[in-house]
């Protein structure tokens, strides 16, 4: 004897588990709820679905209790697979956010610091840039807090005079797209809470950019601001994961720090 209703019977067992779940996200008052309960909710979707159709081919009838099993053990075993492939690295990714516009000078724009970096942060890479020809076009530095969970990374972009005869804002933009795009590719997360602003500070325009990345079971805050220093572009991106880095004094301390030469 088939099973009445298969599907129907399975999705309401998948509905309880999400109903549950997302009711919990809510009495603990996780952050980006709508986010969380959009990926809990394909967590449930397929297995309900794998439970129905079992149930609609299997010759025997189904109980309440066998649908409600099913589900839950479908739940369990998707969710083990998908932290598995999603388990973060002991380390935050130290790829650079931004990427390099073209250069025809082979000056260095080497990066160096006025003073001496705090204790806890390490430089992690410090090499210049090179464009496919071998060119020299700019420096970076990665800088690394023994919490493993703050990086900042530093970049000199030898622009065209093409390049540095644009206004600001053209730069600006092409630095926050850049930011924005590798972003993406690196951490693959959704983006969120973007603020790009142009400021003057001390005497110079100065391009800040503020965002979030959110991923299931993290989310990175981060920081950048890029300014013209003669035909260079000087650029930082400060990422936190699940820290704020936007007034971190020993961030702000280390930018004031740099010294392009």
């Amino acid at each position: 004897m088939r099973t009445d209703k298969p599907f129907q019977k399975s999705f309401i067992c998948g509905g309880v588990i999400f109903v549950a779940i997302l009711i919990a996200l809510i009495l603990t008052k996780v952050p980006n709820l709508s986010y969380r309960g959009g990926y809990v909710l394909g967590e449930c979707f397929f297995p309900a679905l794998i439970t129905g159709v079992w149930s609609f081919f299997s010759k025997k009838s189904w109980n309440w209790g066998r649908f409600a099993a099913t589900v839950i053990v479908l739940f369990l075993v998707f969710g083990f697979l998908g932290a598995q492939n999603k388990k973060q690295p002991s380390q935050m990714p130290v790829t650079p956010l931004s990427t390099t516009p073209s250069a025809i000078s082979t000056t260095q724009a080497a990066i160096s610091f006025s003073s001496q970096l705090p204790p806890s942060w390490l430089i992690k890479k410090d090499a210049p840039l090179a464009d496919n020809n071998g060119t020299l076009v700019g420096h970076m530095v990665i800088l690394q807090n023994d919490d493993k969970k703050r990086i900042v990374i530093i970049q000199t972009a030898i622009l065209s005079k093409d390049e540095a005869s644009r206004d600001f804002k053209s730069a600006a933009d092409d630095w926050k797209r850049g930011v924005l795009d590798s972003s993406r590719d690196n951490f693959h997360g959704t983006l969120q809470e973007q603020e790009f602003t142009l400021n003057t500070v001390g005497g110079r325009e100065v391009a800040q950019l503020r965002f979030q990345i959110i991923k299931p079971n993290v989310t990175f805050n981060c920081f950048g601001q890029s300014w013209m220093q003669g035909q260079i572009l000087v650029s930082f991106e400060a990422i936190g994961q699940a820290v704020e880095v936007k007034d971190d004094k020993e961030i702000a301390d280390i930018i004031s720090s740099v010294v392009v030469n």
